[in-house]
């Protein structure tokens, strides 16, 4: 591991840059804190099922206390892409770290061990509801976060919500972070209130992909993959050189906290006039961010560059950015930060370095496709989804297109 992040210009976070009503790691795991987030105790027909990712599940709770989602963790290796030893304690320090920000759902309280506080048992099938994943547990923890309304991002038309949201994030104090090799068989132990940190992030990203691609190189269906296993190798290589061309760029940025997963759905805009508010939730920057399950502290343009990368466009959505759309949102994100009187970068830097980051995610994001197609295809993955699987197909069989 290598030392702690800060910079003059980056402070480490302090108690007093988070809301007084947001607890602590310590406190959030306590009895106490899940009464005063439910308000009282919760029935089987409190509890609905939401969405589920590839790594946690997603229930909402009527509570007495108001609506708040449930977020549950499958555990172990399964259930954390940074390799964490306890990734749902983490997901609520980087929510707790951006609590102030605006735009990101505050966390409530956590369990970071399976059981669950005064609440049914979700293996239940009548508390899951027919659209719910077939195997429901909580092995890895839970938490309690705010719960917000709306729909899933359009890239065409909310855009510049989603520049808003990032420089809102970006300009939060960030805490103590450290720097984690990739994921391995030991999971990785991180000190209460600490984030991963990426000070090189093509090079991490580099060191991230190389380890997917190795993952199921023995693999009996290995075979069926080989095209896409060697282009991936060379893009690699490529991506690899580019870091090391490109290291000094990023040297002396100020870190921030960068989400690095930020597909359409992961936003929230509130219907009608998102920068207005809707029902009792205000959305200053006319959306929300939800998913922070691999919040780094790393360089903004991780994120810049994910959002506009067309593996996460094409995701859940049918869009590529073209250079005027990308020109637009870079300048409505550096128009934002100026807003709320932070300093941005200029133009020509802003570009240069998302286009770096945008080619670095394209490596990442193929190679999870081909690490992850391994497992559906073999049966090993325990959650499974069908739409994910036909668009890691459809990726893995468009690869040149991606790479070109």
């Amino acid at each position: 591991m290598s030392d702690t992040l800060g910079t003059p210009d980056t402070p480490n976070h302090t108690p007093n840059d988070v809301p007084s009503d947001v607890p602590d790691e310590a406190d959030a795991a306590t009895p106490r804190a899940w009464a005063a987030a439910l308000g009282g105790p919760v029935a089987e027909a409190d509890i609905s099922f939401l969405a589920a990712g590839e790594y946690h599940e997603n229930w909402l709770i009527r509570a007495p206390a108001g609506p708040v989602v449930l977020r549950s963790n499958r555990g172990g290796a399964a259930g954390s892409q940074l390799g964490l030893a306890d990734q749902i304690s983490y997901e609520y320090r980087a929510l707790r770290a951006l609590a102030a920000c605006g735009a990101t759902p505050r966390p409530l309280a956590l369990a970071p061990l399976p059981d669950l506080p005064d609440l049914p048992d979700l293996s239940d099938r009548q508390a899951r509801g027919a659209d719910a994943p077939v195997a429901a547990s909580s092995p890895g923890g839970a938490l309690l976060m705010q719960w917000l309304p709306g729909r899933a991002l359009d890239y065409r038309t909310d855009a510049s919500h989603a520049a808003r949201v990032f420089a809102a994030v970006h300009a939060a104090p960030v805490p103590p972070a450290v720097e984690l090799p990739p994921p391995g068989q030991v999971p990785h132990a991180l000190p209460r209130g600490m984030l991963a940190a990426q000070p090189d992030p093509v090079g991490a990203i580099v060191a991230e992909s190389s380890a997917l691609l190795d993952r199921h190189v023995g693999h009996p269906l290995a075979p069926r993959m080989i095209h896409a296993r060697h282009a991936l190798l060379g893009y690699r290589d490529r991506v690899a050189r580019l870091a090391g061309d490109t290291r000094h760029l990023f040297a002396d940025e100020a870190p921030v906290i960068a989400n690095t997963e930020v597909n359409s759905g992961n936003f929230l805009v509130p219907e009608g006039d998102g920068a207005a508010s809707s029902g009792n939730f205000a959305a200053p920057c006319g959306a929300w961010l939800v998913d922070w399950e691999k919040a780094v502290v790393t360089t903004r343009y991780q994120d810049l560059g994910h959002f506009l990368s067309p593996t996460t466009t094409l995701w859940k959505a049918d869009h590529v950015f073209d250079a005027a759309s990308r020109a637009a949102f870079l300048d409505a994100y550096r128009a934002a930060l100026r807003a709320a009187g932070h300093p941005a970068p200029d133009a020509e830097e802003c570009a240069v370095k998302t286009d770096i980051l945008v080619r670095a995610v394209l490596l990442r994001g193929l190679s999870w496709c081909l690490m992850a197609w391994h497992e559906y295809a073999g049966g090993g993955r325990a959650l499974a989804h069908a739409d994910t699987f036909r668009t890691i197909e459809r990726y893995l069989g468009n690869i040149a297109w991606f790479l070109r």
